[in-house]
């Protein structure tokens, strides 16, 4: 079984900045929160290397099974045994990750049956949501509290307007193989740098035209959705657009959000047996891990990919 490091990207919306989320996030540290069934306890710590700033974190799940199967051997034979979990002890998974703090941009750590990285920004979702409705309480009783007109209030809810967005970052040549996981596509929104405007519609700004943006959105229960991949993938191949995104739903009804261009699936593999077996140490020291080190190591690397501002 494959470990993998997956890229993605997080924005804030109006109100908030990066810095503000990620102290928020740092405050969850030690926390359980119940997310799609499973309780998840969130580790997160700041850490400077090669002097950029960043957020290192780590995301367990405990599952609740108390027993699970063995397989046996002897010669040709096999035979299956279940055994009991002993009292005081859980079965878990781990996912570790890391966010630039100038950039948004990071690494997850995944494997098969663990916590998805949508899971995961879902969660960072809730905690952008939670700080932002408390930073519109907040300064809505700075205000004057009920006191003040619903005008007003509505004034200071639109400065926070927005919530925390979050993309995966994949390869165009491997962009078939992570829409292919779509069960559902919503939306495709591109850039055309060579713009073929309307003569018509366009000629008064026509001159002035550097690219052209394009949402298409999309009837879900209009046709088999294997025309709709293809379809998108062909745009993709022709057209080469500057930029874009894919928003749809995995198998378990998360939403994703697939980025088309200067972005990679995966940074790094790895045998999880090898992962495993480095999960010895205590938690408060979760941030001088090995699988930590690798990615810091890989984002040292790539930094024109995490590191860099976006233009």
């Amino acid at each position: 079984m494959l470990v993998r490091l997956f890229g993605f990207s997080l924005d804030c919306g109006q109100g908030i900045t990066l810095d503000e989320f990620i102290n928020e996030l740092q405050t969850q540290t030690g926390r359980t929160e119940g997310i799609a069934g499973y309780n998840r306890i969130i580790y997160s710590k700041t850490k400077t290397s090669s002097g950029e700033k960043y957020q290192v974190g780590l995301l367990l799940t405990i599952k609740d099974q108390r027993r699970y199967c063995e397989l046996q051997r002897n010669g040709k034979t096999f035979s299956i045994s279940v055994r009991e979990i002993e009292e005081g002890r859980n079965l878990i998974d781990f996912n570790y990750f890391i966010i630039n703090h100038k950039t948004g941009r990071g690494l997850y750590q995944h494997y098969f049956n663990s916590c998805a990285l949508s899971r995961f920004t879902s969660f960072c979702s809730k905690i952008y949501e939670d700080l932002r409705d408390r930073k519109i309480s907040e300064k809505i009783q700075e205000a004057g509290g009920d006191t003040i007109a619903e005008s007003q209030k509505r004034a200071i809810r639109k400065d926070f307007k927005g919530s925390l967005a979050s993309q995966q970052m994949v390869r165009p040549g491997e962009l078939d193989e992570l829409i292919n996981e779509l069960e559902k596509i919503k939306s495709f929104e591109f850039d055309l740098a060579v713009v073929e405007a309307d003569p018509q519609m366009f000629q008064p700004v026509q001159n002035f035209i550097k690219k052209r943006k394009f949402k298409l959105s999309f009837d879900q229960e209009q046709g088999p959705i294997n025309r709709l991949r293809r379809g998108i993938l062909q745009i993709v191949e022709a057209q080469n657009p500057d930029k874009g995104s894919i928003t749809g739903e995995d198998a378990t009804g998360e939403e994703r959000i697939l980025k088309l261009t200067n972005n990679f699936s995966s940074f790094g593999d790895y045998e999880f047996d090898d992962i495993a077996r480095e999960m010895r140490f205590d938690l408060e020291d979760f941030d001088k891990s090995d699988m930590i080190k690798r990615m810091l190591k890989t984002i040292g690397q790539q930094r024109d990919v995490f590191d860099a501002p976006t233009p």
